[in-house]
C-alpha cells in the first residue's frame, strides 16, 4: 500500500474527529435580534377541542412549583403545565463550583421538559402534592398533580427512586361529560434545555430517536448545530429572525437529547406519531414527541406512560436500568471495543485511585497487545527503504513506460521477498483500536473534573499550560525522524504531521493528550529497539 494513501487516511480520521470541535469554536455568534417572526409548519389543534381551562395568561407566574428531592437530584415541577422548571444534579458541579442544572432557568412554561400541551391553547394549571422528599428510609415516592375542567379531569403522576436518575411519568385523561369527547393529539416536551449554550460541549449536543420503519427500529441522529441552521433563519436585509418547525412522522420507540456528559431519554409506552423540532432560540432547538389523543366515552380514561432518564451519560448506569438505554448512545461497529476500553480503565482506576495513572496503564496494555503488529510494520518499512535506491534507478530507466516500471518494481519486491502492504496493513489493523481509545477517552464522564498531577486538575479539560501537547509534538517529531522512509518527499510530509497534531491537540482533553503522548513515547522506544536490531 502506498504510504501516501496511509498518511492521507490518518489525516482524514483526525480531521473528521476534530471538525465538529473547531466548527463550533469558530462559528460566528448571532447579533442582537430586532424583531421575531414565528413561522409554524405544523397544523395546530383547534383550541375549542381542548380540555376546558379558565387559566388566564397573567396567572402564569403565580402557579407555583412542587419540589422533589432524592439522594441524586433536586427537581422543581412547575404547576403551570407540569414541566420540570429545574433538575439539579447533586454529584456534578460546573467550573464555577455550582451544581449542574439540566434545565435553563429562562425557559417558558410551554417549553419546559415533560410539559404536555396543545399549540395555541391555554396551559394546564395543576394542583396537588406540594413537595416530595425521599430519605434513606424511603426509597421510592410519587408526586400527583391534577387539573380539573368542566368536561375533563387531567392528572400527572411522577414516580421517583431515591438511587436512580430514572423517573416515570403517567398522564391520565378522563372524560367527565355525559357525551363522547375527542381528546386531540398533543405534544410532550423532551429537551431539557442544556448543551448548545455551553461552548465547550456545543459540538457534542445532539438528538437521537429510534423510529419504526415497518417492523424495524431505525436510529436517527440530528446534530443540534445542524438543526439550528435549519430552523433559525435571519434575514440579512431586515435582521428579522424566523423560527421554523420540522416534523418527522412515525412511531417513536425512544428519543434522547444529550451533550458531552449529560442526557435526557424519553421512552413512551405505547403509540406515538412523530417528533417535532422547533427553533427555540438562536442556539437551541425544542424537541417534542407528538402523542395521539382519541375518542373517549363518558367516564372513560386514556392513560399514557413514559420512562424518563435525566443524568450522566454513564454506560453502566444506563445498562442497570434494564430499559435498553445503554445502546442509545454507545452504538456503531466500535461500540463493543469502546466499552471494553472503559471496563479496563475502570479496573485500573480501582487499583490505583487516579484516572491519569489508569490511562497510563491502559496505554501500556494497548501497546503490548499491538506490539507484534507495530514491529512487523516497522520492519517492513525498513526493508522497503533498503530497496529505494533500486526503485529510483528503475524509475529513471522506465520513465517513459509506466506499465513496465510497475512490473519491474513488483518483480523487485518478489525477488527480495518484500510485501509492499507489509508496512501499511498492520497499521490499518490498529486504527479501530486507536479510534476506540480516542472516542472513549474524549467523552468519558469518569474523566470529568478528575485530577491527575500538579497543574492538571481536570482530565476532561485542556492542559492550561499546553505542556502535554508540546511534549507530544516533540515526541512525534523524533518518531518521524527515526521512521524508515522510502521516499524523501513522504519524509518531508511526515515531518509536518507533528506540528499539525500539536495544534489540534492543544484544545483536546488532557486525558486524551496524555494517552497520545505516552503512546508516542512507547512507539519511539519500539523504533529504537528495532533500529538497534533487538
Amino acid at each position: 500500500m502506498d504510504k501516501k494513501l496511509l498518511m492521507a487516511f490518518v489525516l482524514s480520521v483526525v480531521v473528521l474527529l476534530t471538525f465538529n470541535y473547531y466548527n463550533a469554536r469558530i462559528a460566528p455568534q448571532p447579533g442582537p435580534v430586532q424583531e421575531e417572526e414565528l413561522i409554524t409548519q405544523a397544523s395546530p389543534q383547534p383550541a375549542a377541542l381542548l380540555p376546558a381551562q379558565e387559566a388566564r395568561p397573567e396567572i402564569v407566574l403565580t402557579a407555583g412549583e412542587s419540589r422533589v428531592e432524592t439522594a441524586l437530584f433536586e427537581a422543581d415541577v412547575n404547576l403551570n403545565g407540569g414541566g420540570l422548571a429545574s433538575f439539579t444534579l447533586k454529584e456534578y458541579t460546573d467550573k464555577d463550583g455550582s451544581l449542574i442544572n439540566l434545565v435553563r432557568p429562562e425557559r417558558q412554561a410551554s417549553s419546559l421538559p415533560l410539559n404536555s400541551y396543545w399549540p395555541e391553547a391555554p396551559v394546564l394549571i395543576f394542583h396537588g402534592d406540594k413537595d416530595l422528599s425521599l430519605s434513606e428510609g424511603r426509597s421510592q415516592g410519587e408526586l400527583l398533580l391534577r387539573a380539573r375542567g368542566e368536561d375533563w379531569d387531567v392528572s400527572r403522576r411522577l414516580s421517583f427512586d431515591n438511587q436512580q436518575y430514572l423517573l416515570w411519568l403517567e398522564l391520565n385523561w378522563e372524560n367527565l361529560s355525559s357525551q363522547r369527547r375527542r381528546l386531540p393529539d398533543y405534544y410532550l416536551v423532551c429537551t431539557p434545555g442544556f448543551g448548545s449554550r455551553d461552548k465547550e460541549n456545543r459540538q457534542y449536543a445532539e438528538v437521537r430517536a429510534g423510529i419504526f420503519q415497518g417492523d424495524r427500529v431505525k436510529t436517527n441522529r440530528w446534530k443540534i448545530n445542524s438543526l439550528v441552521r435549519q430552523l433559525i433563519k435571519r434575514s440579512r436585509e431586515t435582521n428579522i429572525v424566523s423560527r421554523l418547525d420540522k416534523e418527522i412522522p412515525g412511531e417513536v420507540k425512544w428519543i434522547a437529547y444529550r451533550n458531552k456528559y449529560f442526557a435526557v431519554i424519553v421512552k413512551p409506552e405505547g403509540e406515538t406519531k412523530g417528533v417535532l423540532f422547533s427553533g427555540l432560540g438562536e442556539d437551541e432547538v425544542l424537541c417534542r414527541l407528538k402523542m395521539p389523543g382519541g375518542e373517549l366515552e363518558p367516564g372513560e380514561k386514556l392513560s399514557q406512560r413514559f420512562a424518563v432518564y435525566l443524568g450522566p451519560v454513564d454506560y453502566h448506569q444506563l445498562q442497570g436500568l434494564n430499559l435498553g438505554f445503554e445502546t442509545i448512545f454507545d452504538s456503531g461497529g466500535l461500540a463493543p471495543l469502546r466499552r471494553l476500553v472503559m471496563v479496563v480503565l475502570r479496573f485500573f482506576y480501582r487499583l490505583v485511585g487516579n484516572w491519569g495513572v489508569a490511562i497510563i496503564l491502559l496505554t501500556i496494555v494497548a501497546k503490548i497487545i499491538l506490539l507484534p503488529l507495530t514491529q512487523k510494520s516497522f520492519r517492513s518499512m525498513r526493508e522497503m527503504q533498503k530497496l529505494q535506491p533500486q526503485i529510483t534507478s528503475l524509475r529513471q530507466v522506465y520513465k517513459e513506460s509506466p506499465q513496465k516500471l510497475q512490473k519491474e518494481i513488483m518483480d523487485l519486491y518478489r525477488r527480495h521477498k518484500v510485501n509492499p502492504m507489509g508496512g501499511c496493513f498492520p497499521m490499518l489493523l490498529q486504527m479501530p483500536i486507536f479510534i476506540a481509545l480516542f472516542t472513549a477517552l474524549r467523552s468519558a464522564i469518569e474523566l470529568r473534573q478528575a485530577p491527575f498531577i500538579f497543574w492538571i486538575h481536570d482530565l476532561s479539560a485542556k492542559d492550561p499550560f499546553y505542556v502535554l501537547p508540546i511534549l507530544m509534538g516533540g515526541t512525534m517529531f523524533l518518531q518521524q525522524k527515526m521512521t524508515p522512509q522510502a521516499d524523501p518527499q513522504q519524509a518531508r510530509l511526515g515531518m509536518i504531521m507533528p506540528i499539525f497534531f500539536t495544534f489540534i491537540f492543544m484544545n483536546f482533553p488532557s486525558g486524551l493528550v496524555l494517552y497520545w503522548l505516552l503512546n508516542s513515547v512507547l512507539s519511539l522506544g519500539e523504533q529504537w529497539r528495532i533500529k538497534k536490531g533487538k
